[in-house]
């Protein structure tokens, strides 16, 4: 985080307010349109908002490194999860405003690409992969399934181990990983920080979060219903039931997850051409992730004793018929769904595309 800041500090000039640490000069901003907010929708960002303020203005927001502060941060998933749902949905609501929009009317191009990469472009660009991702799927599965994976009468020739190559420079976003933690513990214990992290299915995680925010910049953008999410700030170390782990990822990740293994696994029964492997591994492991990553993180999950116990819950939950959400699947999947009736007929019109692809 704290390279991040250095560098959108300089030579990019363009950091905003982005929360608690964050000193204000109290007299400039009182004076320049006051740092509170009276919308807790467009405005969940609040922090934010003042640096708009500030850079819209010709000012500029400092990175100071005189103090050291320790700040408990979110460890459990279902924590991480509200958090980067919570900074989503300020980013779509920012990208509403007219804030954004004034701003963006008077930044040189050099800075508003700063901006963009900086800001809410970062969330517009995990939207983007998640939809180019659920494209190459459908679009592999569909030539494979119309007989269409040829010129004429010559198969085609994928280039699988190209995109294997191409994959591969992925790695390439920890090389900032592994220079900041050479430059603090030593080019030895950086290697072994990010074998680690690998070994421990870390890349999972991160995937699992581009789903989360691209489902919630998405939602919000739509549908609307941003709104603050209290995380806490304990160490979760405790068991959380499979029950509650569903309600919480099944409509952003879970679903998408079992779809996109199913268009590959029909990709694999039809298609002729070569290389399935090479062509749909990257596939794979986003759909493994989207589906076991809520799981895989989650203490005792191989617990011999957890898995009965969470499997007693979750029969119970499937077949209740009251006591809210959290006591009946029909309750939630009504509270799940309740925001389709309020959507408008333009937003409608995407999910009515999607649910079409199921017929």
């Amino acid at each position: 985080v704290t390279l991040g800041q250095r560098v959108l500090t300089k030579p990019l000039c363009i950091r905003l307010h982005y929360g608690h640490p964050d000193v204000f000069d109290k007299l400039f901003f009182i004076t320049r349109g006051g740092i509170s907010k009276s919308s807790k929708g467009i405005n969940l960002s609040e922090d934010i908002f003042a640096g708009y303020n500030n850079a819209i203005r010709g000012g500029q927001v400092a990175f100071k490194e005189y103090l050291q502060v320790g700040k408990g941060r979110d460890v459990g998933m279902s924590q991480i999860y509200q958090f980067e749902a919570k900074l989503s949905q300020g980013a779509g609501e920012q990208s509403l405003s007219r804030d954004v929009y004034r701003l963006c009317q008077r930044l040189d191009f050099s800075r508003l690409l700063s901006y963009y990469f900086g800001g809410i472009g970062h969330y517009f660009s995990n939207v983007l992969t998640v939809i180019t991702i659920y494209v190459v799927v459908y679009l592999m599965a569909i030539l494979a399934l119309y007989d269409l994976e040829k010129i004429g009468d010559r198969l085609i020739t994928p280039m699988g181990t190209i995109q294997m190559l191409l994959g591969g420079l992925g790695l390439l976003h920890t090389i900032p990983l592994f220079s900041t933690l050479g430059v603090e513990r030593g080019w030895w214990a950086s290697l072994q920080e990010l074998i680690q992290v690998f070994a421990t299915g870390g890349p999972l995680h991160f995937m699992f979060h581009i789903q989360t925010k691209a489902n919630y910049m998405t939602q919000t953008i739509l549908v609307g219903g941003a709104k603050y999410r209290p995380t806490g700030r304990g160490f979760v170390t405790q068991h959380t039931p499979m029950d509650e782990l569903y309600r919480f990822f099944a409509s952003s990740h879970l679903y998408l997850g079992v779809e996109m293994g199913a268009g590959l696994v029909i990709m694999g029964f039809y298609s002729e051409a070569k290389q399935y492997f090479g062509r749909s591994w990257s596939l794979w492991l986003a759909s493994l992730s989207f589906i076991a990553s809520p799981f895989w993180f989650n203490p005792l999950t191989f617990d011999w004793n957890m898995v009965t116990a969470d499997y007693v819950k979750w029969v119970s939950w499937m077949r209740g018929h009251a006591g809210g959400a959290s006591r009946s699947w029909s309750m939630w999947w009504s509270e799940e769904t309740s925001f389709y009736s309020k959507m408008p007929l333009t937003s409608k019109g995407w999910f009515i595309i999607k649910a079409i692809l199921y017929l």
